[in-house]
């Protein structure tokens, strides 16, 4: 999975140049207590990395009270007050069209639900540039539940009565699976 191999590629970074590296995982509903609490504690001094996190504005008033080093991965902070490193998900969504595109497809199926503002760029970018292509058609559902079983669900229910796409395109991964 992407942040797997993320996660993967920092901690060997930090082994590799001796740095301590202590991964926490939270879900965006635990977030603000966890970086509550990590504010309030000794170790606000050591950097911190949010990972596929958007801190809510709150959340990024309290970063930047406490004068603690985060950066945002794969994030997003609409006020441009935090350091961040995030790909280009508009760009990414236009490039994975044009594969398509380039094989021939001109009848998609995009599967998303967005949750994030990252993959609603995603999806943006992809829908413009099928839009471009004269001939192609795009159909976007958008899952009621963002898991893998309603993707299956949802995907097995539509192909059962209708097969007119030539590529179903998942907006992440775990959906593709």
């Amino acid at each position: 999975a992407f942040y797997e191999a993320l996660i993967a590629c920092m901690q060997k970074a930090a082994r590799e140049a001796s740095i301590p590296l202590a991964i926490r995982l939270v879900t965006e509903r635990s977030l603000e207590d966890a970086l509550a609490e990590r504010l309030a504690s000794d170790s606000r001094r050591n950097p911190l990395f949010l990972i596929g996190l958007d801190p809510s504005l709150h959340m990024i008033e309290l970063i930047k009270e406490a004068e603690a080093p985060v950066v945002l991965v794969n994030g997003v902070d609409p006020s441009m007050q935090l350091d961040s490193a995030a790909p280009s998900n508009f760009y990414g969504g236009r490039l994975a069209a044009d594969l398509l595109l380039s094989h021939g497809h001109t009848s998609i199926l995009y599967v998303t639900s967005i949750l994030r503002w990252t993959t609603s760029q995603r999806c943006l970018g992809f829908r413009l540039r099928v839009e471009e292509m004269p001939g192609t058609t795009l159909d976007i559902v958008r899952l009621a539940e963002p898991t893998r079983e309603d993707a299956e669900r949802t995907i097995e229910a539509m192909l059962a009565k209708d097969w007119r796409w030539s590529a179903v395109f998942c907006m992440n991964d775990l959906y593709a699976i």
